[in-house]
């Protein structure tokens, strides 16, 4: 009889294991349905052009840098803030819309400064010619901290803009925040 209930236990243990495998459907990718990232945010918004209030909100957190004023801002809208202080050579108060945990800064904001200097009008040009001809804004949502703006390159390539919830839960910049030529398919 014990052996009997062993035999039992291991084809009900096995007869769910593989009912399980079956209804759980791959993307193709790794990722199992329902477990894929989730589009927060899709908004028609030209990423290089700060509307009447989003300028107020911008020179609200220039004046003080006080995250407290980006409490509500969406992360496209934090986004927008960051492409605007690059456009507009305000590399001081795009280092403050930087996530500003002190376990995930890269450099400091001198080190900034200099880097800019040289880099921030090449990067503003390349961010017009990148932007210029996006229709739609997409957040992706990879968890409740962390996700990235999806936006096309050339062919078939997705780039990916990051960006991250401070201890406080206001959604900043992630340090190196574009990532470069993910294929749609």
């Amino acid at each position: 009889m014990k052996k009997g209930w062993k035999v039992l236990a291991a084809i009900c243990l096995s007869s769910a294991l593989l009912l399980g495998c079956q209804e759980t459907e791959e993307l193709g990718t790794g990722t199992v349905v329902g477990n894929e990232n989730k589009i927060a945010l899709a908004e028609e918004s030209n990423l290089m052009q700060l509307s009447p209030d989003e300028l107020k909100v911008y020179a609200a957190f220039k004046k003080k840098f006080d995250d407290r004023v980006l409490k509500e801002a969406d992360p496209i809208m934090v986004a927008k803030l960051y492409f605007h202080a690059i456009e507009t050579h305000d590399y001081n108060t795009q280092y403050e819309l930087f996530v500003d945990d002190v376990e995930q800064r890269e450099w400091s904001k001198q080190e900034h400064m200099k880097m800019m200097q040289e880099e921030g009008p090449k990067m503003a040009e390349k961010m017009r010619k990148l932007f210029a001809r996006m229709q739609e804004v997409k957040f992706i949502e990879v968890d409740q901290k962390t996700g990235y703006l999806e936006f096309p390159e050339e062919g078939e390539n997705l780039g990916q803009f990051q960006m991250v919830k401070n201890k406080a839960g206001i959604w900043k910049v992630k340090f190196r925040p574009m990532q470069w030529g993910y294929n749609m398919k």
